[in-house]
């Protein structure tokens, strides 16, 4: 067996990754750190003036949401969210889908 590859996994399913996996954590980190929760809530049912993260969206549909939120597959520039694309990394996208991916299992707790 080869050696891993970042990201090799990165459709796995979110219940199968551990709660302190250094991506989710980064993913929880880089979520604060763009000001997320300016626009966006965490829990189901919650409004922060766009949508609820909550169980919103398979990985590689956030993934392409996340580079470019204003794509014709997406909201047409019909928000106002950054085009992450051009401002993070793709290993930074991938850890951003990871922690969002989680909020759909809410026995997973995640610490600062």
């Amino acid at each position: 067996m080869g050696p891993r590859v970042r990201g090799d996994d990165k459709d796995r399913a979110p219940h199968s990754r551990d709660a302190f996996a250094p991506e989710l954590r980064s993913g929880r980190r880089l979520f604060e750190a763009e000001q997320c929760t300016e626009c966006h809530a965490l829990q189901e049912g919650k409004s922060e003036g766009g949508p609820t993260l909550h169980r919103y969206g398979s990985a590689p549909w956030l993934r392409g949401l996340l580079h470019d939120p204003a794509s014709s597959l997406y909201y047409d520039g019909l928000n106002k969210m950054p085009i992450f694309g051009q401002k993070l990394s793709a290993a930074e996208i991938d850890d951003l889908v990871v922690f969002l991916s989680t909020l759909s299992k809410p026995q997973l707790t995640l610490t600062p």
